[in-house]
């Protein structure tokens, strides 16, 4: 890997002198890399990032285009710089991004301003002209793609069942401008402020509770239910929840989840407990969503 790396800074980066490399932690659907080299007796940090696999919404070109495209709104994110779709030096296509400095460790996962500060940047994310952005995936269906991801044991038929009957769950409101994966592992922190966001391939465009949905499954498999809540209550002050509509957002992403989560960069430890938060959000979603129908 290191002279593949090392070709890639000759490539793109003739007067720079390769250094080192390592991978960098956080990315579950891509693999990333730091690169370090030295250009003009100074020291330079790039970033490398992989297209990221199924279940991401957006290949690495249209994602190359969207951080384009973000470096003219207010939100913070990597400048990109390079994009190889050819191949040639790797198996995989790629982009080269500048690094940012910052932690995606939250130091106090029991501070409430820190939940506030997330919320305030999900809702500028979501108040994006949508005029300024590239064509991305529409999301406005939870039932998309539900019932092939929901488990399959008899436990799940009753909830099947109901979900096969339902019709017109399409969004019908205003759509915004859709991180698809905001969490805290896709956060950068300097002293309790976020400096930049990012991994940008599942943006889309469609149902501001899909993501709120996404956030605080994260936050869950974080901090348990306790840290879902909290998220979820910072984001009432600012907006009403339909609770239909999010149960409905929460099995379809918890089913994707389940179904998608061998496939990721994950320990052992951490997909089964994600496994088993997965399971208990579709339960206890489910008890929801059927109580209601009575």
């Amino acid at each position: 890997m290191k002279l593949k790396l090392k070709e890639i800074v000759e490539n793109f980066l003739p007067a720079a002198e390769f250094c080192n490399f390592e991978p960098l932690s956080g990315g579950a659907s891509s693999d990333v890399f730091l690169i370090e080299a030295k250009q003009n007796n100074t020291k330079i940090k790039l970033v490398l990032r992989y297209e990221a696999g199924p279940p991401s919404k957006n290949d690495i070109k249209n994602e190359f285009t969207l951080l384009q495209a973000l470096a003219n709104t207010n939100i913070p994110s990597a400048e990109p710089l390079f994009i190889d779709t050819s191949c040639k030096i790797l198996d995989r296509p790629f982009m080269l991004l500048s690094f940012l400095e910052g932690d995606i460790n939250i130091t106090n996962a029991d501070n409430l301003d820190l939940n506030t500060k997330m919320i305030d940047q999900l809702k500028c994310i979501h108040s994006i002209d949508l005029a300024q952005l590239p064509d991305l995936p529409i999301q406005i269906d939870p039932m998309k793609g539900l019932l092939e991801y929901l488990p399959k044991a008899d436990e799940w038929m009753e909830l099947r069942n109901y979900l096969s009957s339902l019709k017109n769950t399409a969004f019908e409101g205003q759509r915004v401008f859709l991180h698809g994966d905001f969490w805290p592992g896709n956060i950068l922190w300097v002293k309790d402020q976020i400096v930049a966001v990012i991994d940008w391939d599942y943006a889309a465009i469609g149902d501001p509770l899909s993501d709120l949905a996404v956030s605080s499954l994260e936050m869950r498999y974080e901090f348990g239910k306790e840290g879902m809540n909290q998220f979820c209550e910072a984001y009432l002050k600012h907006s009403m929840i339909d609770n239909y509509r999010f149960s409905l957002w929460l099995i379809s992403i918890a089913s994707s989840t389940l179904h998608f989560i061998n496939q990721w960069n994950l320990s052992e430890a951490k997909k089964n407990l994600i496994k088993t938060e997965a399971l208990l959000t579709i339960q206890e979603e489910s008890l929801s969503l059927l109580d209601s129908k009575d």
